[in-house]
């Protein structure tokens, strides 16, 4: 399933935390692999920070530093590599099927671009087309042999999925920064939409796509442009509001309503 509830506006404006766990949610709804990846990268991380805090805190001796980190180094890139070539992926199929949803809920002139932000380049050439598991794999062990002195003095792997970030612009503009509240409503719900068409696409079929109070804070125009995109959708759709007043009339003939009132459902 795929579920929109107002919190998601965050998405665009909030925290990188917040979009790189959106997208190890979505990736691992698709990816059994995924699932068991990122476990064993977030386990590594903590282990190779735990002794990263132990040399910069002067708790372990210094000596065969190098040594000890080449292990680390390596199962960290591992898992890593694997990890950042699935989410190019993913953001470069999003970023494909958004940008024409949100224009047709917005209707403004510039569709929606995602972009994924990583903590390295990989040496200019990371991308979903040129970038397989292996290859950025090597520029992260590169990168963190280059890193390494900062790396002890700060007690913390300074690179990595677990530093990445999601770019959401408009025009060439951050919505995240310079966007209006409607246009970043636009944008979560033109990315929910488009995260329903790669499940259907990678898995074969259409998720229950549930959406919470999804009307709010919209104008009447951005209203029947997104009641418009949604009466389109082939898949099952299940929508919540306090009010009907906000869904013009072709619409609510054309959908079952149920009301629910002091927990009883009518």
């Amino acid at each position: 399933m795929v579920l929109f509830t107002p919190w998601d506006i965050m998405l665009v404006e909030g925290t990188p935390a917040g979009r790189r766990r959106y997208l190890d949610v979505t990736l691992s709804q698709l990816n059994p692999r995924y699932v068991r990846t990122l476990s064993r990268y977030t386990r590594l991380i903590q282990q190779r920070n735990s002794l990263l805090r132990a040399w910069r805190d002067q708790r372990r001796p210094l000596r065969a530093v190098d040594n000890e980190l080449e292990y680390w180094d390596h199962e960290v890139s591992a898992s890593g590599g694997y990890i950042l070539a699935e989410r190019l992926r993913a953001v470069d199929d999003l970023d494909r099927l958004v940008g024409a949803l949100f224009q047709e809920i917005d209707r403004g002139p510039h569709p929606l671009e995602i972009s994924y932000q990583p903590s390295f380049d990989g040496e200019g050439r990371m991308s979903a087309e040129t970038g397989d598991a292996q290859e950025i794999a090597r520029y992260m062990a590169n990168h963190l042999r280059d890193l390494r002195r900062d790396e002890l003095g700060r007690g913390q792997t300074l690179i990595g999925p677990h530093r990445d970030d999601l770019l959401f612009t408009v025009g060439g503009v951050s919505l995240g920064v310079y966007g209006s509240r409607g246009q970043q409503r636009s944008a979560a719900l033109a990315l929910k939409l488009g995260e329903a068409e790669l499940m259907a696409a990678r898995g074969g079929e259409r998720p229950v796509l549930l959406l919470d109070d999804m009307l709010s804070e919209l104008d009447i125009q951005h209203r029947a442009h997104l009641l418009g995109v949604i009466s389109q959708s082939h898949q099952q759709t299940l929508l919540s509001a306090t009010d009907l007043a906000n869904f013009d009339a072709a619409f609510l003939q054309r959908a079952h309503c149920l009301r629910v009132d002091d927990g009883q459902v009518y």
